[in-house]
């Protein structure tokens, strides 16, 4: 079901982002030290507000700053996995000893990224700290920001504060939108501080939503909770970085993300320039040139671009999704022509997509010991579609056409199609061939009517969710 428990817009007021950051004290003892800490309203951090941070002089307040970077001077011997532990070793034991030191207040950042300088990813950086200073007993007396240039989704922010941060930073997402608006591409004259309360509100919207979804009504409670799965990655990185986080299957490791870190940092500071395309004079006119081949540009302007990676939408020789654009056209033939031949092809595309980008892709059914028995006692097909059902897909979730094609192809085939909470038109319920078989009653919903209820083959009562 994709109502949530809580609705991040109609209840609002019941909602909260405030991190206070610094030590949290005894919660068992009750004096005026355990006020002494930083209210943060939006733990989304501008630029102004993280510089202000990391030069607090306040009290006993300071900040102590902690490189999150990896040296890579050598084309032809790249950091691996001994570097990238060596590093995190080094930043967790100056994380700890900043809080013995007195240190209040710690920032993670990776702003010291360049040619020679790979990035550590930073919830792998916030996750190894986060762990190692509950080891050491020290998390609940220090503050943990990050300024990191990697994060810029709402997923990303929810990630950093579920594993353990109180304040991010996204220094790259802001550097990217204030150079996007000097070059034009808005069409609007926004100032930075414009700009940054746009990110900070779309920021609120979504971390609303996503803590909504589990029941959550503060960020205080949201933080360090791990309230995650983990899928595909490997028991060495569960174990050091995310502590307690489920991890029913394996995956990548040390290696395998170091790796990923230096490609990603080739993409940006390539260390043979004439092979990449890659200019001093670096420019984003364009994101074509990466696709069209070594030293092939849109203009004079367009000298490097990096490329679209296809992490939110179908880019040939992208990221690998669940739907491509052959397979739908193929669809679609099959279903105007009735082409049983481009149904096939559909098929097996389909079926090689799951197997790429699925678990249950990859799961066999073993037939080894399965004793098989007379086709004559296998029910037919026609009747096995009677058992079918959709699922209740509210008319408005889905459009209009689309619900009603689903009731008429249950209908035909004598399955059973299901209205959804949104409830059905009268029009419909009045034609059997296109009204919904099963009819979905949930409090205080649309249209429960007592013709609505007599003319259901099934209803289904909804009592919780």
């Amino acid at each position: 079901v994709t109502n949530p428990p809580i609705d991040p817009l109609r209840e609002s007021l019941v909602m909260s982002l405030l991190l206070p950051l610094g030590p949290e004290g005894n919660l068992l003892d009750k004096n005026g030290a355990q006020a002494e800490r930083i209210e943060v309203e939006m733990p989304l951090l501008s630029l102004s507000e993280m510089h202000a941070i990391k030069h607090i002089q306040h009290g006993d307040y300071k900040c102590k700053i902690i490189d999150c970077t990896i040296p890579y001077t050598e084309a032809k011997s790249p950091p691996g996995k001994e570097a990238l532990l060596r590093e995190l070793d080094r930043i967790e034991q100056e994380a700890a000893q900043a809080v013995r030191d007195g240190f209040k207040l710690i920032c993670l950042t990776d702003k010291a990224t360049g040619p020679n300088r790979v990035p550590i990813d930073s919830l792998l950086a916030v996750g190894s700290v986060h762990q190692h200073l509950i080891r050491t007993k020290l998390r609940t007396l220090v503050g943990l920001t990050v300024e990191s240039g990697s994060a810029h989704q709402v997923h990303h922010y929810a990630l950093l504060f579920g594993m353990g941060a109180d304040a991010v930073c996204p220094y790259l997402c802001y550097s990217a939108l204030f150079k996007a608006r000097d070059e034009g591409k808005f069409g609007m004259p926004y100032t930075d501080e414009e700009l940054t309360s746009r990110v900070k509100s779309a920021f609120d919207y979504g971390v609303r939503k996503v803590m909504a979804k589990m029941g959550i009504s503060t960020l205080q409670s949201y933080r360090g909770a791990q309230i995650f799965e983990a899928l595909g990655i490997h028991k060495e990185i569960i174990s050091r970085a995310f502590t307690g986080t489920p991890s029913r299957i394996s995956g990548i490791d040390f290696e395998q993300i170091m790796g990923d870190m230096v490609k990603y940092h080739d993409m940006a500071f390539p260390k043979n320039e004439s092979e990449s395309g890659h200019r001093k004079s670096y420019s984003i006119q364009s994101r074509s040139s990466a696709v069209k081949g070594r030293g092939q540009f849109d203009d004079d302007n367009d000298k490097f671009s990096l490329p679209n990676l296809g992490d939110f939408h179908y880019r040939d020789g992208g990221e690998v999704h669940y739907n491509q654009p052959e397979q739908m056209a193929l669809l679609q033939e099959a279903s105007r022509k009735n082409s049983r031949e481009a149904y096939a092809k559909y098929r097996d595309i389909s079926r090689k997509l799951v197997r790429g980008v699925t678990l249950r892709g990859q799961l066999k059914i073993n037939t080894a010991a399965a004793k098989p028995i007379p086709i004559e006692e296998v029910e037919s097909v026609a009747e096995i579609v009677k058992r079918f059902t959709t699922g209740a897909m509210s008319l408005g979730s889905i459009s209009r056409e689309t619900h009603e094609s689903l009731a008429l192809a249950m209908n035909k085939l004598g399955g059973k199609s299901n209205t959804g909470e949104g409830g059905e038109d009268n029009e419909r319920m009045m034609d059997p061939a296109r009204s919904s078989a099963i009819k979905q009653v949930a409090s205080g919903r649309f249209g429960v009517t007592s013709n609505y209820l007599t003319k259901a083959v099934q209803l289904q009562i909804k009592m919780a969710q």
